[in-house]
């Protein structure tokens, strides 16, 4: 039986404040903000017409891997921020309130939308594609499979659903627009 009802909301956003959240009590968890983009550019700036912070803790399996990758990838302390965006899947959204203690708002109720979420897929760093997401492991490039693996068989029709194609000269199996790719490199 599933413990939540789900309701889901997909899109695509800036991903920022990826963090590790220590608590006292419990098992530390992992976490990150969403800046969503929405309604119409402004013709001049092109900026949105509106942006929603998502606070979210990572509770799906494949944005846990995603997370952990980015979280080894990505540097705070360099003089440019990293500028990461992906789709994502957020479940269980709601309206959070606090009272900022530091700033120029400290004092003041402060609003965030908080949510679970469940799966990051196309993810760009600095403008270049970060990984690649299949049903699960978080993939970047070639994929090698060991016959010894339990879940080999199912590991190959999965790739093989999923348009990768084996070369047996390097034994690994490449995306076509994969391999094209390393190849150009």
């Amino acid at each position: 039986m599933n413990d939540y009802y789900n309701n889901q909301y997909t899109g695509v956003a800036y991903i920022n404040r990826i963090r590790m959240v220590p608590v006292s009590r419990g098992d530390d968890f992992r976490a990150l903000t969403l800046s969503v983009k929405s309604g119409k550019k402004d013709p001049e700036t092109g900026k949105a017409e509106l942006t929603t912070q998502l606070d979210c803790k990572i509770v799906g399996t494949q944005a846990i891997a995603m997370f952990d990758r980015l979280l080894d990838k990505v540097d705070y302390t360099g003089d440019k921020k990293p500028v990461i965006s992906a789709s994502f899947q957020v479940g269980d959204i709601y309206p959070d309130g606090y009272v900022s203690k530091t700033g120029e708002n400290a004092g003041k109720q402060q609003f965030v939308m908080k949510g679970r979420l469940l799966k990051l897929q196309h993810v760009y760093l600095n403008g270049e594609r970060f990984a690649e997401e299949i049903d699960g492991p978080v993939l970047d490039g070639p994929v090698k499979l060991s016959q010894d693996d339990p879940d080999f068989d199912e590991k190959v029709n999965n790739l093989k659903s999923k348009g990768y194609c084996y070369d047996s000269e390097e034994a690994l199996w490449y995306k076509p627009t994969l391999k094209e790719d390393s190849e150009a490199a």
